[in-house]
């Protein structure tokens, strides 16, 4: 959880826990006072729209399938996405990288000695010139 102390998050999870089951308590006691309610009235239960119970079946069958296909769309989502957060940030707050050393940085701009040319690699005093123009001994 974002924002909270590592020794809080015991505690948050508990009480958000708690706070969910205790409102999937009160929506089911709503639904039983709303019965009770409509028993102590005396009122006629309500007719389906459907008089064939099996098509309502089939259609109930298929909503609490599709239902059950988006909640493990959700949990994996989820997961994949409390795993990319941590790697990042873990990525984000990682040491920095000592610098490179840098000794020989012309050696890292060379041609490999198979692929130099005009043996630009074997001068040790400089640069050599390009092969097109002439060098200052030559003027």
């Amino acid at each position: 959880m974002a924002g909270v102390e590592e020794h809080n998050k015991k505690s948050v999870a508990l009480v958000l826990l708690l706070a969910g089951g205790a409102l999937v308590l009160a929506g089911a006691g709503v639904i039983i006072y709303q019965q009770h309610l409509v028993a102590t009235r005396g009122l006629p239960p309500a007719k389906p729209v459907i008089d064939d119970p099996v098509p309502m079946a089939a259609v109930i069958q298929k909503v609490l399938f599709s239902l059950l296909i988006l909640v493990l769309v959700f949990c994996v989502t989820m997961l994949a996405f409390v795993r990319f957060s941590r790697r990042f940030r873990q990525w984000l707050l990682r040491r920095p990288a000592p610098p490179t050393p840098a000794e020989d940085v012309w050696a890292m701009h060379q041609l490999p000695p198979d692929l130099d040319p005009a043996g630009y690699g074997e001068n040790t005093e400089g640069p050599a010139p390009p092969p097109d123009e002439q060098g200052p001994e030559s003027r």
